[in-house]
């Protein structure tokens, strides 16, 4: 009787013993598990950090570079346009003078978040480029989709009704936008529609900014 006794007592100690190790055990992979989530968690956000213009919030210069080089090659294959727009504050370095850099900031968030706000689908993209030069990309859309898009988007920056003594055309802050629609070929050059665009904007400025300069060849 004894015996079984002490049996029964070694027998429950035992068990104690395992339920307790057990126990430690499935806590420790909770906290693994809770752990490389968090690592997990913290790794997207670094990424998008590293995507991200910390000034205006959207996509910035190392991102763009990604994306433009993915799109061009996508639209190439399954022979669909692609429309690069380029886009610029007009007269900004005198709004800077004027009002300061820290009003200066305020500016480019507001332009950013229009031109984000703007942009409707998952496929179109915006991006802060530089300074006050902007960039937008929109897939898969055609040309005439793509010019109205360009015009929407001078027609809400203009909008914004921002205060700007040094733009004596209008006394206000505005976006000039050369932008260009095709659908490339394989063989084309990704940096023949940079280009373009970039001919498109400054011809905007020359025929007095606030415009929207479009085509839809290279």
């Amino acid at each position: 009787m004894q015996l079984g006794v002490m049996l029964f007592i070694i027998l429950l100690g035992v068990m104690t013993f395992a339920w307790r190790i057990f126990t430690q055990i499935e806590q420790q992979q909770q906290q693994l598990l809770a752990s490389s989530q968090a690592l997990q968690h913290l790794n997207v956000k670094l990424e998008q950090a590293s995507y991200t213009d910390t000034l205006t919030g959207i996509f910035n210069r190392r991102y763009f570079n990604l994306v433009y080089e993915r799109e061009f090659k996508r639209a190439s294959r399954s022979d669909k346009p692609i429309t690069f727009i380029m886009v610029d504050i007009d007269y900004f370095k005198p709004y800077n003078d004027t009002y300061g850099h820290l009003q200066g900031d305020v500016a480019l968030q507001s332009v950013a978040r229009v031109l984000r706000t703007s942009l409707a689908r998952p496929g179109d993209f915006a991006f802060r480029l530089g300074g006050e030069e902007f960039g937008i990309i929109l897939t898969d859309t055609d040309a005439a989709s793509a010019r109205q898009m360009a015009e929407r988007l001078r027609f809400n920056v203009e909008s914004l009704g921002m205060e700007h003594k040094g733009n004596k055309s209008t006394g206000i802050v505005t976006i000039s936008l050369g932008a260009v629609c095709v659908t490339p070929t394989l063989s084309m050059g990704n940096e023949s529609l940079l280009h373009t665009a970039d001919v498109n904007l400054y011809a905007a400025k020359e025929l007095g900014r606030n415009k929207v300069i479009f085509t839809t060849t290279l």
